[in-house]
């Protein structure tokens, strides 16, 4: 649920909620097998924490994958200030209207078409699973684990 709030296209103010939770649920049963035969926790404070962590781990996968749109944006607002398309907003930055424009919604969607062409959302998902290998369900690492941790995600995203 994580990685569906927070992936960007699905995580766009243009997809409902709904769409979004039902994306959320046909992961998670895709991907069961993938899991393996993780218990959860039988009292409420540890449960709470492995399915928070679970949340947290979703929340990061969503975020780093995010950096790659915010950038084709950037791209969107820096070409726009430079053909001066959006000299409105630096003469009177109170007149943007919510600082939206037309050259950054493009690259946004630009990009979006250039992930789906190159089939970036079967990578996604792809790495969705080969984390629950690298990182089993419901374990919480702290210290040189939590290095550890990250040192295999990041060689399991390179590879």
């Amino acid at each position: 649920a994580g990685i569906v709030a927070c992936a960007p296209p699905f995580a766009g103010a243009a997809m409902p909620r709904r769409v979004r939770a039902m994306l959320a649920i046909a992961l998670a049963m895709g991907l069961s097998s993938a899991a393996g035969n993780a218990t959860l926790p039988t009292t409420l404070g540890p449960a709470l924490l492995a399915v928070g962590g679970e949340l947290m781990i979703g929340i990061a996968i969503g975020m780093s994958m995010n950096l790659l749109f915010v950038a084709a944006q950037w791209v969107g607002e820096i070409a726009a200030a430079q053909l001066g398309l959006s000299l409105g907003e630096t003469f009177d930055p109170n007149s943007a209207g919510g600082g939206s424009n037309t050259l950054r919604a493009g690259y946004w969607l630009l990009s979006v078409i250039v992930f789906m062409g190159v089939n970036g959302h079967h990578a996604l998902v792809r790495g969705i699973r080969s984390s629950f290998t690298t990182m089993p369900l419901f374990t919480i690492a702290g210290g040189s684990q939590l290095l550890d941790m990250f040192v295999k995600l990041l060689a399991a995203a390179c590879i």
